[in-house]
């Protein structure tokens, strides 16, 4: 029988993000050949099926000492087994080798999973293997054929009334096949923080693990990741449970990289001068463009040239280096000495993102995000700092899991920031052992000034819908009193409603006569109602009809009068992510069905069809639509989750005017001549999934004040930010502008992006904008004029450095409310104060703060 073997890391082979597999796998033969033999076929109810497993080479278990067992040929003595999620069903099969096999079948068209608990009394301390060694998680699984996403997870008891689990992707630790694979799973990879269901906010809610008594593991998975036959489950076969004391070789990267010691010198790679340093190559995903020249170098150090990198980013644009390919010399492929990489990198923007992709010995992508600001920068990315790349890996890749600096094959440079464009340098690339870079000298002030003309109108008419905002219908603190009074104080135009992907799960009329704890449409009618709002609403297309969406509309418009004029149809249909993902060819037909049976109900409501910021898509779905549609809804998160950067969040707002100016010519292009299509961005925030503490930051608050400026100069004709609440991650952010009943900052409780969005709403009104400018990048400034109501909004982007600000704009003076957010005001709101305004006064701008001056 084929083995394929991946043994544990050596010291000199440690792993970083995706730290921890030591995997083996036995055999590759399909399951629906002699791997199992099928007895019993059972369709409808999966706990009858009945089949023999072909066993796990269990003589090619390597040699680990286990303190505890968790299933071994059965559930333990006074433990069980349980399901949740559709079908989902477990069956201890009988293996070839007369062991017991635990089949998870798992519905893939919901949230499911197969639980193993210990029973009471018999939970396990694994609290002394979080903070040192090498303690793991060990199992033989393999997968059904399609199988691919599957999550592990370990769970506390519920003595305090909580059952809280912290779990972790199986495919960051290798790719899950029909083969049998041995997992070793560092417990210190396990996070502390995970989640459990919180019954009274009917939602999964944030605690921390408590390691001292763990007594469930699961095997679970999301609904619609994996691609399987229809009816069938998603089948994970699972052997041998236990905790092992120490895995063969692991040592922990935080261990590695705390004793970590080298005095090797700093090794040059790429001065970009050689003719065997230009054979440099680029390649884009469709939406993209990309190109590469060697510039003239005016690093302080350069040589002659560096690489010139300029790009349009709308999926991926990469600008590689083969070390293999090209002949490198050993010791530039062997990193093992090196703290990390160094390099010299030049931008003419406030801030350019950038990430560092690598690929190790065994081909396995890693990255790391960094970035620069304007001119040039030293930049020091430590190889700890590095993850696997979760989004793709070749097909030769030995995916283990580990960040193998032995034999590297190749360097990768990348623009990050959807929708961006630009031009960046890089020169001077080299291994280091240096902890930090060269840093400029922060200044402590600067001096800024803001010129405007009260006469010349950027904007004439300010569009309402940019202020508006998503609530969702799982979302039952959206009925709180205090709820209503916060939104209605923003002074938002819409709510839009049901909310994200979970318009495209749930059918309105259940909701509606289950009057459970989500918000029904009559609810959040009534919402809207008490908040001054227009209410804003997604139909269901992914599992829906367009019967029923015409329903909803007659509901709505016909039997409650409400005049609901702004529609969606479906909610990111085109994302992989999405459990009902379609072609653009599919979406296009089917949404003109629905345009069509809404429109017969109120002819005068506004349908638009969901579409991307860049791509095909819009242009195959519009060659259904564009005489029905009545427009285009896209949306827009500019960076990736664990990307996160506070400096490169502050510049993406001005990345708006080439994101959405790219999109209103799409629909020119593809649309019918002369006709006026709306373009909505029904979702916008910082990061696309699992936010961490940044978005409750005032880095955010200052994005989202800086953000809607920009909206007012594009002006489009809708705009939501996402959202009212959502919930803390375990990465230690949230979404909510508001946060929900116990969240650790309190109930209802304000965040920063809140005081920013209610700050922003009021000073740019619904009037004109006006024309401001600024000396710095770093400062930005919006004028505007509301029935005779003059306010200047300003943002100061510098972490640590105020902005001496003088404000020359003839005609603005006279008495005025000035308001200030700041990091340590974030919380509590902004400070208020009155002060008199003169021609050419100077203000002083807190490091990151939003200050707004409105004239009595």
């Amino acid at each position: 029988m084929t083995r394929k073997m991946v043994y544990p890391m050596l010291l000199a082979c440690f792993l970083i993000s995706s730290c921890g597999i030591e995997l083996k796998s036995i055999g590759g033969s399909s399951l629906n050949t002699a791997d199992t033999e099928e007895e019993v076929d059972s369709k409808e109810f999966w706990d009858a099926k009945k089949e023999t497993v072909a066993s796990p080479e269990t003589s090619d278990k390597p040699q680990v000492k286990e303190v505890a067992v968790i299933f071994r040929n059965e559930i333990p003595a006074g433990g069980f087994p349980y399901v949740y999620g559709g079908k989902t069903a477990h069956v201890v099969q009988p293996g070839s080798g007369k062991d017991g096999i635990l089949a998870c079948y798992m519905d893939g068209n919901d949230y499911s999973g197969v639980t193993v608990a210990l029973g009471d009394g018999k939970s396990l301390d694994l609290a002394k293997y979080r903070g040192a060694g090498s303690a793991g998680l060990a199992f033989w699984a393999k997968g059904a054929p399609g199988v691919k996403s599957i999550y592990v997870g370990i769970i506390d008891d519920e003595s305090d009334g909580k059952k809280v689990q912290t779990k972790l992707a199986m495919a960051d630790f290798g790719e899950l096949d029909t083969s049998w694979r041995y997992y070793m799973i560092p417990i210190r990879r396990f996070l502390d923080q995970g989640r459990y269901w919180d019954d009274n906010k009917k939602v999964e809610a944030v605690d921390q693990t408590d390691w001292n008594k763990i007594n469930e593991i699961r095997f679970s998975v999301n609904k619609g990741e994996n691609r399987i036959s229809a009816g069938e489950p998603v089948t994970l076969y699972v052997s041998d449970i236990a905790v092992i004391e120490s895995i063969p070789g692991y040592v922990d990267p935080a261990d590695y990289w705390n004793a970590f010691k080298s005095d090797a010198p700093e090794i040059m790679l790429h001065n970009f001068d050689s003719e065997n340093d230009q054979k440099w190559e680029s390649s884009n995903g469709p939406k993209s463009e990309v190109s590469f020249r060697f510039a003239k170098s005016t690093a302080a150090k350069g040589g002659e040239k560096a690489l010139e990198i300029t790009f349009r980013n709308n999926d991926w644009c990469d600008v590689t280096y083969a070390y293999d390919k090209n002949g490198r010399q050993n010791s530039e492929r062997d990193w093992t000495k090196h703290w990390g990489l160094k390099f010299d990198f030049y931008t003419d923007k406030p801030y350019q993102p950038v990430t560092v992709q690598v690929s190790d010995a065994g081909n396995e992508i890693f990255v790391a995000t960094t970035g620069g600001e304007k001119g040039w920068t030293e930049i020091l990315v430590p190889f700890k700092d590095f993850s696997k790349f979760p989004y793709y890996q070749p097909a030769d890749a030995e995916q283990n899991g580990k960040f193998d600096l032995g034999g590297m094959r190749m360097i990768d440079f990348k623009a990050a920031g959807e929708g961006t464009r630009g031009v960046y340098l890089v020169d001077n690339v080299r291994l280091t052992n240096d902890r930090k870079a060269k840093v400029k000298e922060v200044p402590v002030n600067i001096d800024v000034t803001i010129k405007g003309d009260l006469k010349k109108v950027v904007t004439e008419k300010i569009n309402p819908g940019l202020f508006g905002i998503n609530a969702a219908l799982w979302d039952g603190d959206m009925l709180h009193k205090e709820t209503a009074e916060h939104v209605k104080a923003v002074n938002h135009k819409v709510l839009r409603y049901p909310g994200g992907l979970r318009a495209d799960e749930d059918h309105w009329k259940e909701v509606l006569s289950k009057k459970d704890f989500m918000v029904d449409i009559d609810e959040f009618l009534d919402f809207c109602k008490n908040t001054g709002t227009t209410p804003m609403i997604t139909v269901n297309f992914g599992t829906g009809t367009a019967q029923e969406a015409a329903d909803w509309v007659r509901h709505c418009n016909v039997t409650k009068k409400a005049d609901v004029k702004y529609w969606e149809v479906g909610n990111e249909l085109y994302g992989t992510w999405h459990a009902n993902h379609c072609t653009a060819e599919e979406y296009g037909k089917k949404a003109r069905e629905f345009i069509t049976a809404m429109k017969e109900v109120d002819p005068s409501i506004l349908v638009t069809v969901v579409g991307v910021l860049e791509g095909d898509w819009n242009k195959t779905v519009f060659e259904q639509t564009k005489d029905v549609a009545d427009g285009i809804n896209v949306h827009h998160y500019p960076q990736h989750t664990g990307a996160e950067n506070d400096a490169g969040l502050l510049s993406a707002p001005q990345t708006l005017v080439d994101i959405l100016g790219g999109v209103r010519n799409q629909v020119n292009a593809h649309g019918v001549p002369g006709k006026k299509y709306e373009i909505w961005l029904t979702e916008w925030n910082s990061v696309d999934f699992e936010p961490g503490p940044q978005t409750l930051s005032i880095v955010n608050g200052l994005f989202v004040a800086d953000y809607l400026g920009m909206l007012t100069k594009i002006n489009i004709d809708q705009a939501s930010y996402w959202d009212i609440h959502n919930d803390v991650t375990v990465q230690g952010g949230d979404y909510g502008y508001l946060s929900r009943t116990g969240a650790p900052d309190g109930s209802n409780v304000p965040r920063p992006s809140y005081w920013a969005f209610k700050m922003a709403s009021h000073s740019l009104g619904r009037g004109s904008l006006l024309k401001s400018e600024t000396s710095s990048d770093n400062v930005t400034s919006y004028l505007s004029v509301d029935n005779g109501k003059k306010s200047l909004m300003i943002v100061n982007k510098f972490p640590k450095t105020t902005a001496q600000t003088v404000i020359s704009v003839p005609g603005f003076k006279g008495k005025a409310a000035m308001s200030q957010l700041t990091a340590a005001s974030g919380l509590k709101g902004p400070a208020v104060s009155n002060i008199d305004v003169t021609e050419g006064m100077k203000i002083s701008l807190p490091p990151h703060s939003l200050t707004t001056i409105t004239l009595q």
